[in-house]
């Protein structure tokens, strides 16, 4: 090697820029003996010394080699490429593994886990056969002969299933429903199904093996005559199987139940809603919204007040306002207490009424029934009386008598605010702080 040459000059001058000494020549013209920055010799590259691409290959085997002694393993020699290296495990097996995966740890042998696959295939009956495309699935020979790709996961839970099997057992439930298993569903829960109708259709395999299943195509068409009769339109799916979207011939879109459309049982919402408002402004009251229950709707009365009022009642102007009105609640009244008693039984009611003798009669008691009023208190107002009555009522609603253990014999009412004789003392001491707060 010359030198003196210009070349030799240059390459002397590229490896001091990388702190390294040029010491003689290669194998070939592109290579070079160098002394690295750490000391070592080494054959490189005249171009990757150039652009700084290499690496002491003693200080990288020495770094390796601790690597691996770390994780209990021997580095050996090369690999397959220059990230792999064939080490000695722990287990005594040899194995190529990747420089990374060493330094990193939690490797693992291929042949242990080959073993470890092989006899939890035996204990499910099963023979390891080989690797498949994934690498957590294998290769087996199932107890029923059949080969099939499994997870490994599976086969050690025993949540194996052959395919084949089971897609015969399914061709037999079919053929036994009248039905032609055609192929998977949009998931494992569904299979494809040809009906004895004709048409092809989605339906789980227990659905199937039961016969508790019924063909789309014909219930929509059915539906569809059946809307028709009715001079409606089926436009779609409801909440449930039993509901569907209409268009009903008054032209509005609605939600009604198929038997109620079948039976022609059924009426427009929007029209009703128009209906009832039409006859409210006929009445001189206006539609607010709905009532507590489905025949009551809330009206602003023609005084301007508020209040829920029978649909029937406000079409044939049938109400009265019970704020503007005398009615019982505007009317005096009296907060009462009687005592009941019939044969062994006895207990406390609690009430209002203009008059406790007529209210009594209401109850519907047996004629052996001994009725004593304890207390009654007078009130302007019914709603006076009604307002006292409902907070006793609220502040003491665990102390009242089962609704059942009266109704028996309150035939016709007034089993809803009744208490046991232990209640005596507390009621009466209310009574008394009504008394002291009433002006004298």
């Amino acid at each position: 090697m010359d030198w003196n040459s210009p070349t030799t000059r240059k390459h002397i001058k590229e490896a001091e820029a990388r702190g390294c000494k040029l010491l003689g020549a290669g194998q070939n013209r592109a290579t070079r003996l160098y002394r690295l920055t750490c000391g070592h010799e080494q054959l490189v590259a005249t171009a990757k010394m150039r652009q700084g691409g290499f690496r002491c290959q003693t200080c990288m085997a020495e770094k390796l080699n601790q690597e691996a002694e770390a994780q209990g393993c021997k580095l050996l020699g090369p690999g397959r490429d220059a990230n792999y290296r064939l080490y000695l495990l722990p287990c005594g097996h040899e194995q190529e593994i990747h420089t990374a995966g060493m330094r990193k740890g939690g490797i693992r042998c291929s042949s242990c886990l080959e073993d470890r696959l092989r006899r939890e295939a035996q204990v499910q009956g099963c023979k390891l056969l080989g690797s498949a495309d994934n690498p957590r699935y294998r290769k087996y020979q199932l107890p029923c002969g059949h080969e099939q790709e499994v997870h490994t996961y599976a086969m050690r839970e025993g949540a194996v299933q052959c395919k084949i099997c089971l897609y015969d057992k399914l061709e037999q439930e079919a053929a036994e429903n009248g039905c032609v298993l055609l192929g998977p569903g949009k998931d494992t829960n569904y299979r494809v199904y040809r009906l004895r109708c004709g048409h092809e259709q989605e339906l789980a395999p227990t659905s199937v093996r039961k016969g508790s299943f019924r063909c789309h195509t014909c219930l929509d068409n059915k539906l569809n005559q059946e809307a028709k009769e009715k001079g409606c339109e089926l436009l779609g799916r409801g909440r449930s199987k039993a509901y569907r979207y209409y268009r009903l011939p008054c032209g509005h879109e609605q939600e009604v139940q198929t038997g109620d459309v079948r039976r022609g049982d059924f009426d427009c919402k929007v029209c009703r809603s128009e209906k009832l408002k039409q006859e409210a402004e006929e009445q001189g009251c206006k539609l607010l919204g709905s009532g507590k229950k489905n025949n009551y709707r809330l009206y602003r009365l023609p005084c301007g007040h508020d209040q829920e009022v029978q649909t029937g009642d406000m079409r044939r102007g049938n109400f009265l306002c019970q704020i503007c009105e005398e009615t019982s609640r505007s009317l005096p009244s009296n907060l009462y207490l009687l005592h009941i008693k019939v044969d062994s039984d006895e207990w406390l009611k609690l009430g209002y009424a203009k008059s406790v003798d007529n209210r009594v009669t209401r109850y519907g008691l047996p004629e052996a029934a001994l009725v004593k009023v304890v207390k009654s208190v007078p009130f302007e107002t019914g709603n006076e009386a009604h307002a006292i009555e409902a907070d006793i009522h609220k502040r003491y609603r665990r102390k009242r008598l089962p609704r059942e253990q009266v109704e028996f014999f309150h035939t016709r009412g007034g089993f809803d605010e009744c208490y046991p004789i232990t209640m005596l003392e507390t009621l009466l001491a209310e009574f008394e702080a009504l008394k002291q707060d009433q002006p004298r």
